[in-house]
């Protein structure tokens, strides 16, 4: 079968999973493909600069009619001039809330299939977009279980770590700081944060904000790549996530459990779906709504966290059990994919 995926994705390459850290989107588009190119001819239509052969995949920069029998446009890449050039099945593949800014032709009521990440994914998709849910198909993101997997020995009560992206919240985290370290005056909390993660420059109220933590005392770095990231949550006592920004699938808080790292997390988009309080992570009772309230209730949950061994060694066991490998996503897409050229 030959497949196609068409992508826009500035900064992706199939290089940088390896090379330079990198979100859940260029990770997916980098081994999704990679698993159906065991058994199938598959080409990669993207901004990367070079046309070449990398693990089985045929990476493209201009399109030279394949003729794929099932092309998958990833994020926003669904407009009616692409759409259109293709007679074979189509599958949308989401990887990004819901947003007025784009899509705004309705092609993507042409493709056949709709891949989204997570439930919330179907919910939100379906409603905002008026997609019909039969359309959907959940498969979410996995692991690399090579990279992330957990450690043999028990998590110190000093290292919390805190990696998202400035976009995607950080307003509790000085005041986590502040709390920790009347604990604990030897914690060790580093915020891993810049928008280099997305190769953009950070804002200058990002760089104040940031400077303000440097200034109490966080070590403020930039985000490191993949296999130095697993390192570190092998070590740390908890990932923090005060996202006030929803994700569909948040890869970093699945590499964060296959560590056996506990999340700290907000129960806003699908974060529920992967977080089962206080067995398999920990999720606030309120939301960045509340500000204040939610940012108290932030503090107790990681301050209890680092108090209580017996809770941290039982969540870093159960959520390991949550781990779903790359090898298991790709075999929901060659079903997928082959029930498509079936159809």
């Amino acid at each position: 079968m030959r497949i196609l995926f068409v992508d826009g994705t500035k900064g992706f390459s199939p290089h940088r999973i390896n090379e330079k850290p990198c979100g859940g989107i260029i990770t997916s588009l980098t081994l999704v493909p990679q698993h159906l190119a065991k058994y199938n001819e598959v080409f990669v239509l993207s901004d990367y600069e070079k046309e070449e052969k990398i693990n089985r995949v045929k990476y493209i920069h201009k399109y030279y009619n394949l003729e794929p029998d099932v092309v998958v446009f990833n994020r926003n890449m669904v407009h009616q001039y692409i759409v259109d050039m293709f007679k074979c099945p189509k599958v949308w593949w989401l990887h990004d809330i819901v947003d007025f800014r784009y899509l705004a032709d309705g092609s993507y009521h042409k493709c056949d299939k709709v891949v989204a990440l997570s439930h919330y994914c179907v919910e939100s998709y379906s409603d905002y977009y008026d997609v019909a849910k039969e359309k959907f198909v959940i498969i979410p993101n996995g692991v690399d279980t090579k990279i992330f997997y957990p450690s043999i020995e028990d998590r110190g009560k000093n290292l919390f770590v805190c990696a998202s992206a400035p976009v995607k919240g950080l307003k509790p985290i000085p005041y986590v700081y502040e709390n920790l370290k009347r604990i604990n005056p030897d914690v060790d909390f580093r915020v891993y944060s810049s928008q280099k993660l997305h190769d953009f420059k950070d804002d200058a109220v990002t760089k104040i904000f940031m400077d303000s933590l440097k200034s109490q005392g966080v070590k403020v770095l930039d985000p490191i790549p993949q296999n130095e990231l697993a390192n570190v949550l092998r070590k740390a006592r908890a990932l923090l996530m005060p996202n006030h920004y929803p994700e569909i699938c948040s890869n970093l808080l699945l590499q964060a459990q296959a560590c056996g790292c506990p999340v700290i997390g907000v129960p806003i988009g699908s974060a529920d779906e992967f977080i089962e309080h206080g067995q398999t992570g920990l999720l606030t009772k309120t939301t960045p709504n509340d500000m204040f309230w939610w940012w108290k209730d932030f503090c107790s949950l990681a301050s209890g966290l680092m108090l209580n061994d017996d809770l941290c060694r039982s969540i870093s066991k159960k959520s390991c059990r949550n781990t779903v490998d790359w090898s298991y996503v790709g075999l929901q897409w060659e079903s997928l994919v082959s029930s498509l050229k079936r159809g």
